[in-house]
């Protein structure tokens, strides 16, 4: 994850990012969308009338023919799973990126610009709503992601759920596992300590992740550990 920290300054929020690029002393550094570009079937993608499990299946199938796939799948696979946990609906593929070293490595860079989820545009009085509402469940199953393919397309974040963990098993579990052991309770002790929230937003951050949580786990057929 980008290193960030939330200031206040002349009583506007805002936030300082830390520059991964000159931190991980990378030389060079591209865009996913514009090495994707480079794909003949990104175009065609971009622009395809296909929808949902056909729509998923093409843009994987398109990324395979990356020539640097093998070495971000895995890194590739975790930032579904952590987008589909907090909803972001904005992980086009400009909104992710490699990192290139002199001595020829090659490696997928820290996660950043996930501010389109978790409810972003609701209101305090929204928010409250949301924390009690029944139809909170069907909220989270038909939140839709651009999944690191589309700049214009979205998919259903349960359906490219069961996509991947379908086809990319390995790589799946292994977030997963990291989800199931997630410390909850670091997690909420985290969420009280910042006074920069409102008391709607605390409540709603402590209630959706959790939530989100165990609908991944239940759309896999999991349990979380007890």
């Amino acid at each position: 994850m980008m290193k960030v920290e939330m200031v206040t300054r002349k009583g506007r929020r805002g936030c300082l990012l830390k520059n991964f690029v000159k931190e991980n002393r990378a030389d060079m550094n591209s865009e996913g969308g514009a090495l994707l570009a480079n794909l003949v079937e990104y175009e065609e993608l971009q622009e395809s009338s296909l929808i949902n499990n056909d729509l998923i299946d093409a843009g994987f199938r398109m990324i395979q023919h990356f020539k640097y796939w093998e070495l971000i799948k895995s890194d590739f696979i975790n930032m579904q799973i952590f987008d589909i946990l907090i909803g972001n609906q904005d992980r086009h593929p400009y909104n992710w990126m490699l990192l290139f070293f002199n001595d020829g490595d090659v490696k997928f860079s820290p996660i950043y610009d996930n501010g389109a989820s978790l409810g972003w545009r609701f209101t305090d009085e929204k928010l409250m709503t949301m924390v009690t509402d029944p139809a909170m469940n069907k909220y989270t199953k038909n939140t839709k992601l651009k999944a690191g393919l589309f700049e214009r397309k979205s998919v259903k974040g349960k359906d490219l759920l069961v996509y991947i963990n379908k086809h990319f098993p390995e790589e799946c579990e292994r977030s997963i596992q990291n989800l199931i052991t997630f410390d909850m309770e670091e997690y909420s002790q985290f969420i009280n300590s910042l006074n920069i929230l409102s008391q709607a937003q605390m409540k709603w951050l402590l209630h959706i992740i959790p939530f989100r949580k165990r609908k991944i786990l239940e759309w896999l057929g999991r349990e979380e550990e007890q």
